[in-house]
Formats: structure tokens, sequence, C-alpha cells
């Protein structure tokens, strides 16, 4: 008998599969993807003599695989060929990710839009990694003149993403989070002082959330106890280097009222 993989006991449980494997869909399992020289499309199409919906599922992805690294052509036509549910979506999900990585990122985006349960984490990577792209081509000196551009980067996205609830809100957070974040400079809120309304008021907000996360995370990593020091950033800086402003300040204040008693605060 064939013995299956954790892995893939993992992924038939996830496909749903209500009874384990049959020995003969084991072993034709194990031999089709054992038989490296054939064809991937013929390793598909042989997949489907697999009864087990699970087993039948993953072994159409594993040829899908050889086909992205064999590079034979676009694979358009393969997910279709897939049979419907996770395997499918999980499909449109692969070849999502192998546009992105090919720069066809409008083909990536109608991907991902078919990739079903998986769309919101396959749309993530695109629209991280523009967000990336317009951060590293506008440092924060840059960020007046380079607004109008960034806002129409953003829109769309939106349009080719309309899966992503909030997305237009999520990129901008994200934008300022990086760009108040860049390695080596301390988080200066005063860097959105220049923008105007509303986009100071997202770089703020987004600046002051990434300062909550990080003094709360990097406190609790290192065993400081949050009610020992003053609420004010020149007294924390050796966890979250940044520059004194009021906004930061009172989401210090806002953590010990949340995690000290009064009379355990130092002024």
């Amino acid at each position: 008998m064939v013995a299956l993989p954790p892995a893939l006991l993992f992924l038939l449980a996830c496909h749903g599969a209500d009874a384990p494997p049959s020995p003969h869909d084991r072993q034709t399992y194990a031999r089709l993807l054992g038989e490296t020289e054939r064809p991937a499309a013929a390793v598909r199409e042989a997949c489907a003599a697999i009864r087990h919906d699970g087993l039948r599922g993953d072994c159409q992805l594993a040829a899908l695989g050889r086909a992205d690294r064999e590079e034979q052509g676009t694979l358009d036509g393969w997910c279709d060929a897939l049979d419907d549910g996770t395997p499918r979506s999980e499909c449109w999900f692969v070849l999502g990710e192998r546009r992105r990585r090919m720069g066809a990122l409008e083909e990536a985006a109608a991907a991902c839009g078919r990739a079903g349960p998986f769309a919101a984490d396959c749309a993530q990577h695109l629209w991280a990694d523009a967000v990336v792209a317009l951060e590293q081509d506008a440092p924060p000196p840059l960020w007046p003149e380079r607004l109008p551009a960034i806002a129409r980067a953003i829109d769309r996205w939106a349009a080719l993403l309309p899966m992503v609830d909030d997305l237009p809100l999520r990129m901008w957070t994200r934008f300022y989070e990086r760009g108040l974040s860049r390695p080596g400079a301390p988080l200066d809120l005063d860097a959105c002082r220049p923008l105007p309304r509303p986009d100071a008021d997202r770089c703020r907000t987004a600046g002051t959330g990434l300062y909550a996360r990080r003094i709360a995370r990097r406190a609790d990593a290192a065993g400081v106890d949050v009610c020992d020091r003053p609420a004010r950033t020149a007294a924390w800086r050796d966890l979250v280097p940044a520059r004194s402003h009021p906004r930061l300040d009172t989401e210090l204040a806002a953590l010990q009222a949340t995690r000290c008693d009064e009379a355990a605060v130092v002024p």
C-alpha cells in the first residue's frame, strides 16, 4: 500500500474528503507523480482515473505545478479543465501568482478574481507589491507632488481587485506606514504636515497606529512593563525610534490605560 505524506493528508482534509483513498487510487497517484518524463498535460488528464475527489484534485494541482516549472506556454485552459471547487480555485490562485511574477498584473488580477475562497489572499500579494513599488518611488519629501499619481494608481488597483473590501484605504494606510518607517530613520509624523487633507489625516492615522502596534509588541518581547515609563515618546525610543509628537504620546497613554492601574503609571 502506498503511504500518503502528512501534508497530503492535510490537503485531502481541506478538500473535504469523507473517506480515505483506496489502495488503487494511492498507487495511481504515486505512479503518475513519479512519471517525470511524461508531459504535464498528459499527467493532468490521467489524474481523472483517480476516483477519490481530494486525491484527484491534488494530482491535478501537482500536474499544474510541473507545467509551471516546465514553462509550457501561458497555461491558459488549465484551470477550467480541473474539477470544480477547491482544485479549480487553487489553480487560479497559482496562475495569479505566476502572472504576478511575470509582471502581467492585469492578467494576474483577473486570475485572482476567479480563485474563489483564495481570491483575497491572491489579491493581497498583488496590491501589497504595488504599495512597495509606490513607496519606493515616492519617499516622504516627494509626497506632495506625487500624490495625484499615487491616487490614480490606487484607484486603478481598486478597479482591478473589486473583491477586496476597502482596498483604497488599505493601500493608503500601508503606503504611509512604509514611508514613515523607512530603515534608519525615526518615525516622524511631521512628514505628514505638508500634505493636504484628507491625506494628512490618513498619514497621521497610519503612523500612530503603526507606532502603537510596535510599542506594544516590542515591549512585550523585551519584557518591559509599560507602566514603568511616562507616556512621552522620548521615553520609548529604545523600543521604537520616533520624533516626539502629541499623537504618539496619546497612543502611549491609551496603551497604559488598558494595561495599568492608575496609581501604577509613572507620571
